[in-house]
């Protein structure tokens, strides 16, 4: 038994640390792991007998605290997504395989036209790319955008989110734009995409703001240096800052909203596509989804408590609307639909709703 708790221990840790690394997008060296207390290379073996080990206590845990076998049984499919997740190339899990998400009418071949990496808004569509344009053009609405301002777009992936600045009709033009990402995959292939829409504009007699791209962490690290978008030492101040489905991810997010209120321009508003936890979400999925570090746990507030960390940072005209009906069933309709890998995700969906998850478009001013 003692063998056994220490191998569970050892896995978790194994876990959250790599969960963690794929969500900030580190790469990891495989074969340079070592056991613990030694000198060799630990083999997939031995982390696949601590992930067994670790399925059968949670689902210990389950039956002890008397939870329906519905619930034991998308616990136990939603770790072993996490599980087939891990099992991936460090590459795949925010790198390109979104691709596939954006293709429609059967194209399999040549990479689709969007490559948008949200949820989606689907209140009037069944198709990825339009549910996902729908929920960012929400945000754009929300986030006050204006002709000739300055915007901040965080977390932008692919750079769909950029292009609407740039192209769509329905949104202001800046004067400037800027955008930040984690990965430097998808820095690139929206620098690539952003010089081909202005290109574009050029042609067609269409005036482009001025664009400036960055890769790096969302929340300003002192290694991050002056050009990192709200770093204190940069004199940059924007009119809006948006961050689309992705705060969540942040560590952590009250930093980043502090951070943000500091380099909006009075009167300036940030918008987030978020998500926050409802207090009557089942305690134990709550702390899976915790524990297993798929979300930081300072950023698994409630509403209320977001309202007063925004109010607290100084924010004014704070509003917190709840689309979780409009987003999270679509999302995982849609999910379902592509294959069992992508239905093994749309569990893993469903132990975050479990927890509690509500879906959330979020708005503050600064006065």
């Amino acid at each position: 038994m003692g063998a056994t708790l220490t191998d569970l221990k050892a896995s978790h840790a194994t876990l959250r640390e790599r969960l963690a690394g794929r969500l900030e997008g580190r790469e990891e060296n495989h074969a340079t792991s070592q056991k613990t207390g030694g000198t060799e290379p630990q083999s997939h073996r031995s982390r696949s007998g601590q992930m067994k080990y670790t399925l059968l206590f949670l689902l210990t845990v389950l039956s002890v605290k008397y939870m329906s076998v519905q619930v034991a049984g998308l616990v136990l499919l939603a770790l072993a997504f996490l599980y087939y997740l891990l099992a991936m190339k460090p590459s795949d899990p925010y790198g390109t395989f979104h691709e596939d998400l954006n293709r429609v009418g059967g194209n399999t071949g040549e990479r689709p036209s969007t490559e948008w990496l949200n949820m989606g808004y689907w209140e009037d569509t069944n198709e990825f790319p339009k549910a996902c344009e729908a929920l960012a053009l929400k945000l754009v609405h929300l986030a006050n955008c204006q002709e000739g301002g300055s915007v901040l777009d965080v977390g932008h992936g692919s750079g769909d989110s950029l292009l609407l600045h740039l192209q769509h009709p329905t949104v202001p033009r800046p004067s400037q734009l800027t955008g930040i990402t984690s990965l430097l995959e998808h820095h690139k292939r929206a620098s690539e995409r952003v010089d081909k829409a202005i290109k574009a504009n050029e042609q067609s007699g269409k005036h482009s703001p001025l664009v400036v791209l960055r890769q790096g962490d969302a929340v300003h690290r002192p290694s991050a240096g002056a050009q990192h978008p709200l770093a204190p030492t940069n004199s940059e101040s924007y009119t809006s800052i948006l961050a689309l489905d992705c705060a969540y991810h942040f560590r952590t997010r009250e930093t980043f909203l502090e951070q943000s209120f500091a380099h909006l321009a009075h009167g300036g508003t940030i918008a987030l596509a978020d998500i926050c936890f409802a207090r009557e979400g089942h305690p134990l999925l709550r702390y899976i989804v915790s524990a297993l570090g798929v979300l930081p746990r300072e950023n698994m507030i409630s509403p209320q408590e977001y309202i007063a960390s925004m109010t607290k940072i100084g924010y004014t005209e704070i509003s917190l609307e709840d689309i979780t009906d409009s987003v999270l069933p679509g999302f995982q309709r849609f999910l379902s639909s592509r294959g069992i890998v992508w239905f093994l995700f749309s569990m893993s969906m469903g132990l975050v709703q479990g927890a509690g998850a509500r879906f959330v478009l979020v708005k503050g001013r600064r006065p």
